[in-house]
């Protein structure tokens, strides 16, 4: 048996991470849940992943995928149903791709697409957007009280610890102090 990949890390599909998934052969699930809001009448993203992987599995069925097979390779997606923040209803929009050599999954912040495939192939086009806003940039803010690093990417905004080589106010940068 080949062994899974489980490249399961919640992050923003890369580049570098679509022709893997084009190389695989079938049977392939891809699955794109939209972000869950409470209070937005939509159901828990573990909830509707369960219902949708309902589905994939009667589709098997009807493909003559055989059980043993079929269970082979929902398995890892039905226990990915338990994780706490699916089930509370946290966290922005995903896609899983499963295969019997492979698991991924990626974030898809702000996403309200909701698909599921069970094909030869993945189904990777609605992901491929989100590859383009996978960028991640530098800003530097100056007052006359701080100096900070920010590292800002579609994820969020990150302060950069400065160390104390570098002043972290206009005065301590401006070096007004006299020294003793």
């Amino acid at each position: 048996m080949t062994p899974i990949d489980l490249g399961t890390e919640r992050h923003l599909p890369e580049a570098a991470s679509i022709p893997a998934l084009c190389a695989v052969d079938g049977p392939c699930v891809s699955v794109y849940l939209g972000s869950h809001r409470a209070g937005s009448g939509t159901q828990p993203a573990a909830a509707r992943l369960r219902a949708v992987l309902n589905t994939v599995d009667a589709w098997a069925r009807q493909k003559g995928v055989l059980d043993p097979d079929r269970e082979a390779l929902l398995a890892p997606l039905r226990e990915l149903e338990q994780d706490p923040e699916l089930s509370y209803g946290q966290g922005g929009g995903f896609a899983l791709f499963r295969s019997p050599g492979m698991l991924r999954q990626f974030r898809l912040p702000g996403s309200d697409f909701e698909q599921a495939t069970l094909s030869g192939r993945f189904e990777i086009l609605p992901a491929l957007r989100f590859v383009a806003i996978n960028r991640e940039f530098y800003l530097l803010t100056l007052t006359q009280k701080k100096i900070r690093l920010l590292r800002c990417g579609p994820l969020g905004i990150e302060e950069i610890e400065l160390g104390s080589v570098i002043p972290t106010d206009f005065t301590e940068f401006l070096a007004l102090e006299q020294p003793d």
